[in-house]
């Protein structure tokens, strides 16, 4: 037979050793959803209250991107668009990026958007003397390993005025 005695204390070490590593998750979702969400929140706030106001694409950080949208763009690329022409081919090639539906459903949770508030990210280019109507949407998340930001969506619908200005 076996022994009783080392088999209870082979039972209660797996018990503990579960306890242990539940708390440990437990406490990692709650620095998770704390930190990593509010740093998020905090974020796409600023985001709002800044672009509404100037229209600046400046104030969301390359380092925000995530791993698709830097494939696709280069750092000197996102940060040194400044006319019209270089902002509509940026946000373009921002459209053009495939996002991976699999990662996008599992980040579902804990995802902060720029939608749902009263100021909204919109802004106009003219090129060529058409009107450009840009609107942003932008979903970002915190890294599950290393809790910085990074936007997993961005949507941006183009709308051109043929009439000329």
């Amino acid at each position: 037979m076996y022994n009783r005695r080392g088999y209870s204390k082979f039972l209660l070490m797996i018990a503990v050793i579960g306890l242990i590593l539940g708390c440990l998750v437990f406490i990692y979702f709650l620095i998770y959803n704390i930190h990593g969400g509010g740093q998020v929140s905090e974020i796409v706030r600023n985001i709002v209250d800044t672009y509404a106001d100037d229209n600046n694409i400046h104030i969301i950080e390359y380092d925000w991107l995530s791993k698709s949208y830097k494939n696709a763009i280069t750092k000197e690329e996102f940060e040194n668009a400044s006319s019209p022409n270089e902002l509509l081919a940026l946000f373009e090639k921002i459209n053009s990026v495939e996002v991976e539906r699999s990662m996008q459903f599992i980040e579902k949770q804990g995802v902060d958007t720029t939608e749902g508030y009263r100021k909204s990210l919109r802004e106009h280019l003219i090129i060529d003397g058409s009107l450009y109507e840009i609107h942003h949407k932008i979903e970002m998340t915190a890294d599950r390993i290393t809790l910085k930001p990074k936007i997993i969506s961005w949507t941006i619908d183009i709308f051109v005025r043929l009439e000329e200005i």
